[in-house]
């Protein structure tokens, strides 16, 4: 007799019962089913603070999948280690018709590490199920309960997993007792109507049928615009270390006290090569670049996940004698070697990515996924990423600028925010000889340099082989036609963060032939040709995460017997989102001058003027992208 999806009752360990009926996938409404990959029936997170040494978590999810790419929505894994262990664990996969297919125990779960093949010694381990559908739409049914001992990470509440994922309901459900010491942050949950209910346990969150949240171009993260509740104690458990985080102070003078004081020793004679390192150097600065520039060369990174569930460094002592380490290592190392010179600096926590992310500045806890070192010196904060072996000294780069980190110092926490890298500051600056011949071709020489966070982008292509800096060339200048690249020279400074580059290249038909006509465009290397995509209708607001300028120069010599009567108009566009301006001039010599400078400025901004900000870059491209004429005469 066929297994079909049936009455379940949700018993949790409050008394409280509910039950729940799963829908067939044809009895989805098509409010939750239009524009979605997938839909979650139902998704219970409990979650039971015994103590502060015990928690109790249950997970109960039945998800409704249309397409491959909704499978992402199963979240068909639990994680564990030495203090979590998981119990209950099952799942079963239903067809469109409600029939069970497959039903796994929890001797069917695949049991992996739960790093990848970088790091090298870590405890972290996940229970996951694999499964590959025949036909779809298909259900899932997943629940299992962990128990742990540790309760600095209380599970927080995200209802929406992803994009194009509608919910028909999620709850969180907190259970506690009076005096725990509990703290809970609300995050956009009156816009998705989400009912907050007290309960003689503790608390519970439910979101009613919510339509998939579709991504828009340039969008906010997630994070940002759904719904969340995070929780933290004020006193908590991490491995059989009892923790404080009423505040941030008291989180960061905790962090220093039980995870890096005293692992910061060296040996004498490290100390006195790096004494000898240093010698003769009276600016702090200075010996601090080196001993910096010194880590670079001597050590690598490879991730450590040991030593108090991960957040414990492993000792100075040990990355001097194995020469690798994980940022938590690698930092406290360079921090250690700065001690012994007399340098203070500071463990830093830091939420690290190419997007933007702030530690809450209202609501201290377990937060950060990265390590970084802050050096103050004269009244000013160096930032040093001690994991890159290329990276200048004071220069963070897109991963870890303009944030908010948690300044790790002997008497506590100390909220800071890392290098912003300004609209003005991330410069490009293009230098362009053009010859163009009487047939079309081009002949063309630039010279470039990049500053800020242009810097970033452009400073790793010295490492490249020459055939990949011929393919990355060509594809950079992929609007030109039988490219030649000829020399080419990089010329990298890194004490002011500057990258140049010179490069020769021929082009053919760059120009086109119409009668006694030559007609081109005068900025053939460094257009600014993006226009977003049109979003009809927009919901949320969208970001500019970093601005930019770009300066371009061009001079162009045209073939003898050709020459511009007219000269092209100047172009000013001005927005609340940056500028533009063009022109054409003639020089002494009888050649024509191009300039063009362009800005953009970082923001934030609503979604009534994303159309307004795509009218500009259109505006901009098509300036860019102009073509003009050439007569005979």
């Amino acid at each position: 007799m066929k297994n079909t999806i049936r009455l379940i009752l949700l018993v949790v360990t409050s008394s409280l019962s509910a039950q729940f009926k799963p829908q067939l996938p044809s009895q989805i409404p098509d409010s939750l089913r239009r524009g979605a990959d997938a839909v979650i029936q139902y998704n219970l997170t409990e979650v039971n603070i015994l103590s502060i040494n015990k928690m109790v978590v249950t997970r109960e999810r039945w998800v409704t999948v249309f397409n491959d790419a909704g499978r992402s929505a199963l979240n068909n894994y639990a994680f564990y280690d030495e203090g979590t262990r998981i119990k209950k664990l099952d799942a079963e996969v239903y067809d469109a018709s409600g029939e069970s297919i497959k039903r796994y125990k929890t001797k069917d779960f695949r049991d992996v590490s739960a790093v990848d093949g970088g790091t090298l010694y870590s405890d972290s381990r996940v229970k996951y199920f694999e499964y590959i559908p025949q036909r779809y739409p298909f259900t899932v049914h997943f629940s299992y309960v962990e128990e742990t001992e540790n309760t600095a990470f209380i599970p927080r509440w995200y209802p929406f997993d992803e994009f194009g994922v509608s919910i028909v309901h999620s709850r969180l459900d907190l259970q506690y007792s009076a005096g725990t010491g509990i703290r809970l942050r609300r995050s956009n949950l009156d816009e998705f109507g989400v009912v907050e209910t007290k309960t003689a346990q503790g608390v519970s969150f439910d979101l009613p049928p919510t339509p998939a949240l579709k991504y828009e171009y340039m969008g906010l993260s997630l994070n940002k615009i759904s719904p969340s509740v995070w929780t933290a104690l004020d006193n908590f458990r991490l491995e059989e270390v009892n923790g404080v985080a009423t505040d941030w102070e008291s989180f960061g003078l905790w962090n220093y006290q039980k995870l890096l004081q005293g692992r910061d020793v060296l040996s004498p004679e490290t100390k006195a090569e790096i004494s000898q390192l240093v010698s003769g150097v009276t600016s702090k600065r200075e010996k601090a670049k080196r001993i910096y520039e010194y880590v670079q060369e001597k050590t690598r990174y490879i991730s450590v996940q040991l030593g108090i569930g991960g957040w414990m460094p492993i000792s100075a002592e040990e990355v001097d004698r194995v020469k690798y380490g994980d940022c938590k290592g690698l930092t406290n190392y360079t921090m250690a070697l700065l001690k012994s010179q007399g340098i203070e600096s500071f463990y830093s926590l830091v939420w690290a990515g190419a997007q933007k992310r702030d530690l809450l500045s209202d609501f201290s806890c377990m937060q950060g996924n990265h390590v970084i070192l802050n050096v103050p010196i004269e009244g000013e904060d160096v930032w040093l990423e001690c994991t890159s072996q290329t990276l200048p000294f004071d220069y963070l780069g897109d991963f870890t600028d303009d944030r908010q980190v948690l300044v790790i110092t002997p008497e506590g926490g100390k909220l800071k925010r890392t290098h912003q890298y300004l609209d003005g500051d991330n410069l490009t600056r293009t230098a362009v000889k053009l010859n163009i011949s009487a047939e079309g071709h081009l002949k063309a020489e630039m010279d470039a340099s990049y500053q800020g966070i242009e810097y970033d982008n452009y400073y790793s292509t010295k490492s490249l082989s020459s055939d990949e800096i011929d393919d990355w060339y060509k594809e950079r200048w992929s609007n030109l036609t039988d490219l030649k690249i000829g020399e080419y020279l990089f010329n990298d400074e890194p004490d002011s963060v500057r990258f140049g580059e010179n490069v020769k290249m021929n082009s053919r038909n760059y120009a086109q032939l119409l009668g006694e006509e030559l007609i081109f465009r005068m900025n053939p290397l460094n257009q600014r040709n993006f226009v977003p995509s049109r979003v009809r209708n927009r919901k949320t607001p969208f970001a500019i995460p970093r601005g930019y300028t770009d300066e371009v120069e061009v001079e162009l010599e045209l073939p003898q017997g050709y020459d511009m009567t007219e000269l092209p108009s100047p172009v000013l566009l001005v927005s609340k989102f940056g500028s533009y301006i063009s022109r054409v001039t003639r020089t002494d010599d009888g050649k024509l001058k191009y300039s063009r400078t362009f800005q953009l400025k970082h923001g934030e901004y609503p979604p009534e003027e994303y159309n307004d900000y795509r009218q500009f870059r259109r505006k901009v491209a098509g300036a860019d992208q102009a073509r003009v004429a050439a007569r005979k005469v």
